[in-house]
């Protein structure tokens, strides 16, 4: 709903206590269908006001209007449901000691019919009493009308339609909607909607809702004179004669009551098919960046390795007393050419231990190197000492090398 203009005019009446409608003249004053000590909040009551001001000035072109302004667009409704009652004008009248706010309803001006004359009449919806009694026959009241802006017509579902509450799953006809949930009375514990192929309008709407048997869908829905949606995506669906039952989930909480009657934009939401997988890439060596390895040929040491491999000259690793390296390595994950010499230079400088840890297996050693030889393509490890070791050697496993030097 728009907010009211504030129009600025103030227009005074004599205030006649008669809660009838009148049967003679009626210029300069204004009554109401009840005394306001007798009002409530949002109730609504008949407004007679005169067409002409205390002072005989003739304001009818003003009084003609105050129920021309559409504020909102009415919605479809079904069955028990009222027609929803739309503002106009937002008004008040006031004395010293009351207040009485309250809006013009939209389309409900009418005529004398009782033999009075100058004046019309008009639904009236209180929304404010500031009262301590009632007002006084013939005292002095001043009357403001602001008029509501023009409202836009509601935003229909692009895919979708509009829907009212029903009262069971066997829906009675075009417009029916009954959202249901096995436990709870909110909108959030809905696991079940059963809508009806024809929206309220009377529009088909079974090349929308046949789609979720092929598609994952979503169900939105708003409710009337709110802004929040609630979402649901469709687990399964099935059709019974002319209604489409979905088993759905919730995927939000809005705080909102399921309610009878209550009149839903519905929207259906599809979500595309997944698209085919893309091609795996090249699966790469299983080395950790932070070390230096290379894969183990064999387990003699009569010829140098080839390639990115090292050899020992036992098939035990307590037995080792010689270890070959070629001078190539991976090196975080990269064939490095010389990697190997480039990333132990030194070790043939300081006393050394060399650790082999298996990649992706459970076997190791660790040695003491007494000596550390350059065949200019290879290296020859001698070894001295076998500090501890687990398993046996793995031939083809690639292998962690690293060692620890001391001055």
């Amino acid at each position: 709903m728009s907010t009211f203009q504030l129009k600025g005019d103030i227009v005074s009446y004599k205030y006649d206590s008669s809660t009838t409608e009148p049967t003679t003249d009626f210029s300069g004053k204004i009554s109401i269908s009840s005394s306001i000590s007798n009002m409530s909040v949002d109730g609504t009551y008949i407004l007679y006001i005169s067409t002409a001001e205390i002072g005989g000035d003739d304001i009818q072109n003003i009084i003609d209007t105050i129920d021309g302004v559409e504020s909102d667009k009415k919605l479809p409704v079904k069955g028990s449901k009222l027609t929803p009652q739309i503002p106009s004008t937002r008004c008040s009248i006031t004395s010293p000691r009351q207040t009485v706010v309250f809006d013009i309803l939209y389309n409900t001006q009418s005529s004398p019919s009782n033999g009075g004359s100058n004046f019309l009449i008009f639904t009236i919806k209180v929304k404010e009493l500031v009262v301590s009694g009632d007002f006084i026959n013939n005292e002095i009241l001043y009357f403001t009308y602001n008029f509501y802006g023009v409202g836009g017509n509601m935003v229909k579902p692009i895919v979708g339609g509009t829907y009212q509450q029903y009262n069971s799953s066997t829906l009675g006809g075009n417009g029916d909607i009954f959202v249901t949930a096995s436990s709870g009375t909110l909108m959030s514990d809905v696991d079940t909607i059963y809508i009806y192929e024809n929206d309220i309008d009377g529009v088909t709407l079974t090349s929308i809702l046949d789609l979720p048997n092929t598609k994952s869908t979503d169900i939105l829905l708003q409710i009337e004179g709110t802004q929040l949606i609630n979402v649901y995506t469709i687990t399964s669906s099935t059709k019974n004669s002319s209604t489409y039952e979905y088993s759905v989930t919730s995927q939000n909480s809005t705080g909102q009551n399921i309610t009878t009657n209550d009149t839903y934009s519905v929207s259906l939401m599809y979500n595309g098919t997944s698209g085919t997988s893309g091609i795996s890439g090249v699966n790469g060596n299983s080395s950790p960046y932070s070390c230096v390895n290379q894969k183990l040929e064999a387990t003699t040491t009569t010829t140098q390795p080839s390639g990115l491999n090292f050899k020992i000259n036992n098939s035990s690793f307590s037995g080792v007393t010689e270890v070959l390296f070629n001078e190539n390595a991976v090196i975080s994950g990269i064939n490095v050419d010389e990697g190997f010499r480039s990333s132990f230079s030194n070790i043939n400088r300081f006393q050394a231990r060399l650790i082999l840890t298996e990649i992706n297996g459970n076997s190791y050693a660790t040695y003491d190197v007494s000596s550390v030889s350059d065949e200019t393509t290879y290296f020859i490890g001698t070894i001295n000492n076998n500090v501890n070791n687990s398993g046996s050697p793995q031939i083809d496993s690639y292998y962690c090398i690293n060692f620890q030097t001391e001055i």
